[in-house]
């Protein structure tokens, strides 16, 4: 498989705050650019950034709770009880079924329904404060029929997601609001 050398952005998303997205229509070329973007953020910020990912990924055998509050707590040092305390705080707001959630935390990733698993990556992008927020395209849609709905997903998401710098991948066209962001890249052979 050939991976970039030298990756290069015009304009670079990563320079100055806004709303950036790249168009892939390859699915491997998106989970490349995540990570060369992931990179790059926190050689910027450590723990500065969100993933919105189409499937999004957890620990297997760790619950959703844990999953949610991982990354936080690797980035921040702060101790679980003032985590679990922040997410309270990001969900006091809402009108939600408290205890389905409390139930859902408890489980196992895997034992998640899809629309609950949304539910988790986005918790998980808010707790850690991103200035950066990096979003798949799908969001886009699932957004969209969770405002139809008036779900805790699209509450929580138009509530708390005005970072400065929102990246959008989208497969097709860029949807109003967005800059877009032509990647040019240099590729080279893996070495095996």
């Amino acid at each position: 498989m050939k991976t970039p050398r030298q990756w290069q952005c015009i304009p670079d998303p990563l320079a100055r705050p806004g709303n950036y997205a790249f168009v892939l229509d390859d699915e491997d070329a998106s989970q490349l650019l995540i990570s060369e973007l992931a990179r790059r953020i926190h050689l910027l910020e450590q723990g500065a950034l969100g993933i919105l990912e189409a499937k999004p990924v957890f620990v297997s055998n760790l619950r959703v709770w844990e999953n949610i509050v991982l990354p936080s707590w690797y980035h921040s040092g702060e101790s679980l009880a003032e985590l679990d305390a922040h997410l309270q705080a990001v969900l006091a707001p809402f009108e939600f079924d408290h205890q389905l959630l409390m139930h859902n935390l408890a489980l196992l990733p895997a034992q998640l329904d899809t629309p609950h698993r949304r539910l988790a990556a986005l918790l998980r992008a808010l707790l850690q404060q991103p200035r950066f927020l990096l979003i798949e395209h799908e969001w886009l849609a699932w957004l969209q029929q969770s405002r139809h709905r008036n779900s805790l997903l699209a509450q929580l998401h138009d509530a708390y997601t005005g970072v400065e710098y929102r990246i959008l991948i989208v497969s097709g066209e860029v949807p109003a609001g967005y800059t877009p962001v032509q990647l040019l890249t240099e590729p080279h052979d893996d070495m095996a």
